[in-house]
């Protein structure tokens, strides 16, 4: 069938057409979707079934679920809804006593997809037609040999590529919902790749020898440059022999010896006693003491003269006990300068 199409980037969306609504039971409404005026078809991808084919009283129906990887069929059926949204709106004047504005469209507009598991696939429902005579699906499945199935062969766990008619668009006063009916299935054969023996010894072992070849190559290649290099080597090293020995008798010609005898006119090296050296770290300690305590007599003397200046005598004053020792630290500061 010619008008059997891969959901992928090339497929004209502007070729899509709205049949005229008909009344279903419930006072739902169904609009046809054409492609070209025709019906429409599509061809899946590989996918796996959630659960296998569910029975529900009046129908069956197929949840097919694909890999979060099949960007392009989820761009598609994405651009599929837009396009749809977009040609209900134009309607909108003809069909429904109250025009609808876009926006409305777009919120009541039910998704195709949803996802399962954390994203990790995406999932499908398409209706599967039931003869109500014998409550059986109407639907084809064969194998990779179309060799012909049941029902029963499709299982979770069995990969398949679906052919699915976009038949149109049921919708009511409350939502839109893309309706999506199952055609044909073929089943495919599991990939098992180490249920036998893939390894190839004949082929490691002349591999293996073609490797020892070129390692005896390289080996001689590079004992030639060895030799080669050994007798440069052995060439220079004569020269250089040669040159030394001409430096040597040059150096030996011009040495002279001198006796060193005298030693009173060099310059004498006197150690410091311990005593002494205990001194001067003292007295530097002292130095830095004083240097210390003269700044703290002076923010004292600094402090006094304010609370003088401010009238401030009646003020509690909790640190009058220090002005004591500060007139104490003056007194022997002075002692002690005396002493030094």
């Amino acid at each position: 069938m010619d008008n059997i199409v891969y959901p992928n980037d090339d497929f004209d969306f502007s070729q899509l057409s709205l049949g005229n609504p008909t009344g279903l039971q419930g006072g739902a409404y169904m609009t046809k979707i054409l492609y070209k005026d025709q019906p429409l078809y599509i061809q899946t991808p590989k996918s796996l079934s959630k659960q296998g084919f569910i029975k529900h009283p009046k129908k069956y129906y197929l949840e097919l679920m694909f890999d979060n990887n099949d960007e392009k069929l989820f761009r598609w059926l994405e651009n599929l809804e837009e396009r749809c949204q977009k040609l209900i709106y134009e309607k909108g004047e003809t069909w429904f006593q109250n025009q609808l504005e876009l926006n409305d469209i777009e919120n009541a507009f039910a998704t195709t997809i949803r996802p399962y598991k954390s994203c990790k696939y995406y999932l499908l429902r398409v209706n599967v037609k039931m003869n109500y005579q014998t409550n059986a699906p109407i639907v084809k499945i064969y194998n990779e040999n179309q060799s012909a199935l049941t029902i029963d062969d499709v299982h979770a766990d069995t990969n398949i590529i679906s052919i699915l008619e976009i038949q149109g668009i049921r919708f009511s006063s409350r939502n839109f919902q893309i309706e999506m009916e199952l055609k044909q299935v073929m089943t495919l054969n599991s990939e098992v790749f180490f249920d036998s023996c893939l390894i190839k010894p004949s082929a490691s072992i002349k591999e293996k020898q073609k490797e020892e070849y070129k390692e005896e190559i390289k080996e001689i290649k590079e004992l030639k440059v060895i030799v080669e290099k050994n007798q440069e080597n052995q060439e220079e090293l004569i020269k250089e022999n040669d040159l030394e020995n001409a430096m040597e008798e040059n150096i030996t010609n011009e040495l002279k010896e001198f006796d060193i005898t005298d030693i009173s006119t060099l310059e004498t090296m006197t150690l410091k006693k311990p005593n002494q050296v205990y001194y001067e770290i003292y007295k530097e300690t002292r130095k830095k003491a004083k240097l210390a305590k003269k700044e703290a007599i002076l923010a004292f003397l600094e402090a006094k003269n304010i609370k003088k200046t401010y009238m401030l005598e009646n003020v509690d004053d909790s640190d009058s006990d220090n002005d004591s020792t500060f007139d104490n630290m003056s007194d022997y500061s002075e002692e002690e300068e005396n002493k030094v």
